[in-house]
């Protein structure tokens, strides 16, 4: 057996050989470590950069934007999950495109919208797959809100030409086959609206004040408040115009009336009318002599009552609230009340005007003879009583 003394190894420090066996080993270990490490590096930065290079190709062809014939190898040879997933975006596209086409009004247009973009949502994961469907998604949202916008735009066209049609404005033949063939359903809309104000025209034509007009006004205004959640908004727009065009008619007829009133008296007091006038009445009211003949047969008892008839005021008086008592009760309409009450008081002027032409006659001759005669003075007194009697 061999003693310890014998031991070779005998009195080495194995603890400090060790610890130099490490110390020499450590360095060349950490560099072949970092030297991996980069290699590993490399190799992931590479891969991302390939796939970042995958992505932006899928990204521009949903795009519709040029992809070289070696981009398009590129993804198919080494992506080609990333090339189905761009297919089905495609597709995608091609479905809301066909969609967005066939949307006839812009409530329709933000329902495809929002149907496509609740299907977009966050991935659970984190994977490049996953990042690029989503990329992809919301890709084809944006390129579809862009030809959305597009569609907005030919349907404001379409509107616009319909009001055009409403206002009685004139429109091209192309502009006419444009509604026709592309936006029916708005043609249809301005048929409607057209048949609206028809209605609503005869409705007011038939109110006999003007309180029953402006009633129907505000209760049409009043049901478009109602409907408005029923309703699209080219409908809404349609009616909101249709009101505006009958609130203008109503305006001017007002303004046609106060005209029709200075031409009446006109023609009640015999006096000419001019060019304007003539033509006024011609487009307007054809028929307005006529009817004023009529009417002044009808009050021709009127001015046979006696000038000095001392009743003669208060029939004028009674006659006058027998004509707003038959407006009342709708028997006839302002404009028959408006004649009747301008030969009413055109009556009433002539009679004053009888009356200062005889007082005007008398003192003109009183006074020519006042120093001449003590007698003129007593009768100026008299006929001052007299006057004055007879405005009690």
């Amino acid at each position: 057996m061999n003693s310890v003394s014998n031991n070779p190894y005998r009195g080495i420090n194995t603890t400090t050989q060790n610890n130099n066996i490490q110390t020499n080993i450590k360095p060349q270990i950490n560099k072949v470590e970092s030297t991996q490490q980069q290699v590993v590096e490399n190799f992931v930065n590479k891969i991302k950069e390939e796939i970042e290079k995958a992505q932006l190709i899928c990204i521009k062809i949903v795009k519709g934007e040029y992809v070289s014939k070696s981009e398009l190898d590129f993804i198919s040879k080494k992506y080609p999950d990333m090339k189905q997933l761009t297919e089905n975006s495609l597709k995608d596209y091609d479905r809301i495109i066909k969609e967005l086409k066939l949307c006839k009004n812009h409530e329709e247009i933000e329902k495809v919208l929002s149907k496509f973009s609740k299907e977009i949502l966050p991935s659970a994961k984190n994977d490049y797959i996953n990042q690029l469907q989503s990329k992809l998604k919301n890709t084809v949202l944006q390129e579809i809100i862009k030809f959305s916008e597009k569609i907005k735009l030919e349907i404001q066209k379409a509107e616009n030409i319909a009001l055009k049609m409403v206002k009685g404005e004139e429109i091209s033949p192309k502009e006419e086959n444009f509604l026709k063939q592309k936006y029916p359903n708005i043609e249809k809309i301005y048929q409607q609206t057209t048949r609206y104000i028809e209605r609503l025209k005869i409705d007011l034509k038939n109110c006999k004040t003007e309180q029953e007009r402006q009633l129907i006004l505000s209760k049409e205004i009043k049901n478009l408040e109602l409907e408005k959640n029923a309703l699209s908004s080219t409908e809404i727009k349609f009616k909101s115009i249709a009101i505006k065009e009958v609130e203008q008619l109503l305006k001017n007829n007002k303004e046609n009336i106060k005209k029709l009133q200075v031409i009446v008296f006109k023609i009640i007091s015999d006096k000419s009318l001019n060019k304007s006038d003539e033509k006024f009445i011609s487009e307007e009211y054809p028929n307005i002599k006529e009817v004023i003949i009529d009417e002044r047969k009808n009050y021709q008892y009127l001015n046979e009552l006696s000038k000095n008839d001392k009743n003669k005021d208060k029939v004028l008086s009674d006659t006058i609230k027998d004509i707003e008592y038959q407006i009342k009760n709708g028997r006839i309409n302002e404009y028959q009340a408006m004649i009747k009450k301008i030969i009413i008081e055109n009556i009433k002027r002539e009679r004053k005007d009888s009356i200062n032409y005889y007082m005007n006659l008398y003192l003109n001759m009183i006074f020519t003879t006042v120093t001449e005669n003590k007698i003129a003075v007593i009768t100026l007194i008299v006929i001052i009583l007299v006057i004055a009697n007879f405005y009690r």
